[in-house]
């Protein structure tokens, strides 16, 4: 059967290396794109051919996501109910992690890209990926996913809402689009098959708190998260420019703060303090991993090391017996901090990202940690700001981690003191003295 779509949506059937479907609530995006992948999923090679989709053989599309925890996570049950609704059942072989065509050999599968080396690896065969809430996908995971889709002809489409300005999907692929980009604002008012039931609500929103309309209904992203903890300290960071570029300078010591996650993630930051600045030149997350990994890591970067910092409850956690020790018998200082109050150590980082310069590249997505690290949310509208007052306890999710990790630095640092050095670059040159800045241990 032929699906009828929106004149706006025609260029789901034109050649585009990504294919960019963003806007706000009830906009159709994921509904629209699940049926125009199916149609293709379902199209002979002359058809593809005709449309400029052909890519040299059966369509394999990777239906991929930040995390997928499960297949709950995944768009296999809304592809099931588009086939469904499409009077195509008898057409596809619906498994529990795969979705075939039974005459093309076209074929679904469902991925979590962050974190997921065997995830980013399937994506060499793609004809397409499909990034489901692409307005969450990290750099580092962009930086991986984009090179690896190669098959000819390949494309890359994203559905999402944005949510920050400054989320990598925002600044990849609006403030600085690649080639080959085809941009879709898809929002209610371009739904033909747009609930009435929301209706209510979304002018009630429009009247009552008009930049908050503009962010849900709208797709346009806000400056900063709802009950963000280090919202204005992160923003004096920009408009100060602290966050560009940040080299490592060999000679000074990097020092580490840490977050552990035994079943899950575990976060790294990496700074300099050189000259009364707090240098973070590095950022590094994973999960599941052992700590022999991270320490591989760690080394291969080449960097001069000095504390590795760890919260205080890390003892209880990773760091007992012999893997202490072998940290400290592969040349690592451990240091873990003194128990102090979360709020306490909040506060110790606001004063810290004071004197913080972040490189852009490196930290990217450790800065998203920072900027999602938020207040949890009651259910009373605060009047001035249009937002929900927050609670006085941290959200915990994987923004959480970096957070941590960074609270694990700046507990571990107090202030900095010059320090003098001699530098002698041989015995026939002069002796000349450099301040330093380091740590109280």
């Amino acid at each position: 059967m032929r699906v009828q779509f929106p004149e706006k949506l025609a260029p789901l059937f034109a050649p585009y290396r990504f294919k960019s479907i963003r806007g706000g609530r009830d906009g159709a995006k994921s509904w629209s794109v699940a049926q125009a992948l199916v149609e293709i999923a379902a199209a002979e090679e002359g058809t593809l051919r005709e449309w400029g989709l052909w890519t040299g053989g059966p369509e394999f599309i990777v239906c991929a996501r930040e995390t997928m925890n499960s297949m709950r996570d995944s768009v296999h049950r809304l592809l099931e109910a588009t086939i469904g609704r499409l009077g195509m059942t008898d057409q596809f072989v619906i498994e529990q992690t795969s979705i075939r065509h039974k005459w093309t050999g076209a074929q679904f599968v469902f991925k979590g890209v962050l974190h997921n080396p065997d995830a980013i690896k399937s994506l060499e065969g793609a004809s397409r990926l499909w990034m489901e809430e692409a307005q969450v996908v990290s750099d580092d995971s962009w930086r991986q996913v984009v090179p690896t889709l190669r098959r000819d002809n390949s494309e890359i489409w994203l559905t999402w809402n944005p949510k920050l300005e400054t989320d990598p999907t925002w600044v990849r692929f609006v403030l600085r689009p690649p080639p080959g980009l085809v941009e879709i604002k898809m929002n209610f008012s371009d739904n033909p098959w747009l609930s009435k039931v929301l209706e209510p609500e979304r002018e009630q929103m429009r009247t009552d708190n008009p930049d908050e309309y503009a962010h849900v209904w709208l797709g346009q992203p806000r400056r900063t998260m709802e009950g963000a903890i280090y919202a204005n300290e992160l923003r004096l960071c920009e408009e100060q420019g602290r966050i560009g570029k940040v080299p490592y300078q060999p000679g000074c010591p990097v020092y580490t703060g840490w977050d552990l996650g035994d079943s899950d993630m575990t976060a790294i930051w990496f700074v300099q303090p050189i000259m009364g600045q707090y240098r973070v030149i590095d950022y590094l997350e994973d999960s599941h991993k052992p700590m022999s990994y991270y320490l591989s890591v760690l080394e291969g970067k080449g960097y001069q090391y000095g504390v590795d910092y760890f919260p205080w409850d890390a003892s209880s956690k990773i760091l007992i017996g012999s893997l202490e020790e072998t940290m400290r018998l592969r040349g690592r200082t451990v240091k873990v901090n003194l128990r102090m109050s979360r709020e306490a150590g909040i506060d110790r980082v606001r004063e810290w990202l004071g004197t913080c310069w972040f490189d852009q590249e490196k930290c990217g997505d450790g800065l998203q940690r920072l900027r999602y690290y938020r207040y949890g949310a009651t259910n009373i509208i605060d009047p001035v700001s249009g937002f929900r007052t927050a609670t006085r306890e941290p959200v915990h999710d994987d923004n959480s981690h970096g957070a941590d990790a960074f609270r694990s630095l700046a507990m571990g640092y107090r202030t900095a003191r010059p320090k003098v050095e001699e530098i002698r670059k041989s015995d026939r040159e002069p002796v000349r003295r450099m301040a330093t800045y380091a740590p109280f241990g």
